[in-house]
């Protein structure tokens, strides 16, 4: 089976673009996503798609959700298999070696909404 427009990592809500995408830290698409984005969209068409504010994961999302088919969204955020933000080889080792184990046990809940409701009540958009 050929795996075609999936895209995920943990969730984040976008008021901004009025749609979901994977958080910085930890993303991945499908190759077909990764074609299109890089080679079908144009400088122009990307630069057209962008935000102004600079985010990176919310504009590869953006990107993302400019195929003109159907995309799908796996969101990874109930059982994150990574940490972030480790920045250091040291932080990295010492997570390894001590919380590995138990880091996709962790549970969560699927989108972590009460953030998202402070977020809008306090009229900040992402």
């Amino acid at each position: 089976t050929i795996h075609k427009r999936i895209y995920g990592g943990a969730a984040r809500l976008s008021l901004m673009q009025s749609h979901m995408y994977a958080a910085g830290e930890f993303y991945f698409m499908s190759s077909d996503l990764a074609d299109y984005v890089a080679n079908s969209l144009t400088a122009e068409e990307r630069s057209e798609l962008m935000i102004r504010r600079r985010i990176e994961d919310l504009d590869m999302a953006t990107f993302i959700y400019s195929h003109p088919m159907p995309i799908k969204f796996m969101n990874l955020y109930p059982r994150m298999f990574w940490h972030h933000p480790c920045k250091s080889e040291k932080c990295f080792r010492t997570f390894w070696e001590h919380q590995m184990p138990s880091l996709g046990n962790i549970e969560r809940p699927v989108v972590p909404w009460t953030n998202y409701c402070q977020t809008i009540l306090n009229g900040r958009q992402y």
